[in-house]
């Protein structure tokens, strides 16, 4: 009878913890409740409801791993993506700014901030170009942004030639 009270027991204590890894909300929810005062937890709660396009929630976590922590580059570069979601353009920049100003050759700060530039008219294009050349020249794996260049360059050479009527 004890055997099958503790086979029980053990068998309730797993479904609750299957609960908590089901998803990765869940899962970071957890180890915030359980670690509030540490940073990354909470950046990653962040990043999780950044994933799931909730980037208000995502916005509270990573302004909270902000308090813990100001010089947390990556809090600053993923509120740059959750702004720049939103269509805040001008609040995200500065996030990717802080965050490069933070950690000067954070590759991913340099590709975020060329996407965001890239979504906005083509007066930013020059900008993204050189946010994508950083990024590459950072982190050898960002070698695809190439093709972002080219068309960059596509584009502004179409704007810069004259209309034929």
């Amino acid at each position: 009878l004890y055997a099958l009270l503790i086979v029980l027991l053990l068998v309730a204590l797993t479904l609750s913890r299957n609960l908590v890894w089901s998803n990765d909300i869940s899962l970071w929810g957890d180890v915030v409740t359980k670690s509030p005062g540490r940073s990354m937890p909470k950046l990653n709660l962040a990043t999780a409801f950044a994933e799931a396009c909730l980037f208000d929630q995502a916005l509270f976590y990573y302004q909270a791993a902000m308090v813990i922590d100001p010089n947390y580059a990556e809090a600053y570069n993923g509120a740059g993506i959750a702004y720049m979601n939103q269509g805040q353009f001008e609040i995200a920049e500065k996030h990717y700014l802080k965050a490069l100003a933070l950690k000067p050759r954070y590759a991913a700060a340099h590709y975020n901030l060329a996407l965001m530039y890239l979504k906005q008219d083509k007066s930013y294009y020059a900008k993204a170009k050189e946010e994508f050349t950083a990024a590459i020249l950072l982190e050898p794996r960002y070698r695809s942004l190439y093709s972002f260049i080219r068309f960059i360059d596509d584009e502004l050479r179409q704007a810069n030639t004259p209309k034929q009527t």
